[in-house]
């Protein structure tokens, strides 16, 4: 496995665990610190994020595809990564559900940048017949380093509050964010 492939791998690791703190306990997160919070305005922005999701990575899928794919593939990364990295302080700061609601547009938009960009990266850096293995050792990390994610942001909220867990959301994707920027910088080089 070349370097470039390690480390696209280690940002998906980085900027999904990030979320995976918090996502389990993000409703009681909402309603808890959010004033005028209730199960269905956390739905009405759980709706948000997925369809802007959606939204997002198709437009920015569509943009991929046309000229200069690996440069702007590589911005993607970058701009997805520092867009999600950059949500968790709209959610320390909310105090209406309309900064949630923003706060879940921006992650939407972010991941819909980031994961098109993330995968068209990945199947470049990867000979084509070490594909099916990457991508099952893939799901398999990803999968327990969110359930260790979870445990652990579960564990941090309860013990030590929310705001805590929320900078420890900040510092993970910030560590994704700084090796996409590494990957830009180098790729700008050559």
């Amino acid at each position: 496995m070349n370097g470039k492939l390690k480390s696209l791998l280690a940002i998906d690791l980085l900027i999904t665990s990030s979320y995976g703190l918090i996502l389990p306990i993000l409703p009681l997160f909402i309603i808890e610190r959010v004033s005028g919070a209730n199960l269905m305005t956390v739905a009405i922005a759980q709706s948000i994020f997925l369809l802007s999701q959606a939204v997002f990575g198709w437009i920015f899928s569509s943009y991929l595809h046309h000229q200069e794919t690996k440069l702007r593939a590589h911005g993607g990364l970058v701009a997805g990564s520092i867009i999600v990295t950059l949500v968790p302080a709209v959610y320390l700061f909310s105090w209406e559900m309309s900064f949630i609601y923003l706060a879940q547009m921006l992650l939407g938009l972010g991941l819909g940048v980031l994961y098109p960009s993330w995968t068209f990266l990945t199947k470049d850096s990867a000979e084509a017949a070490h594909r099916p293995k990457i991508k099952k050792a893939h799901g398999l990390f990803l999968s327990l380093s969110m359930a260790l994610a979870a445990l652990l942001g579960g564990y941090v909220a309860f013990e030590y509050g929310y705001g805590l867990l929320v900078y420890m959301m900040i510092l993970i994707g910030l560590c994704g964010t700084g090796l996409s920027l590494v990957m830009w910088f180098s790729k700008k080089k050559k």
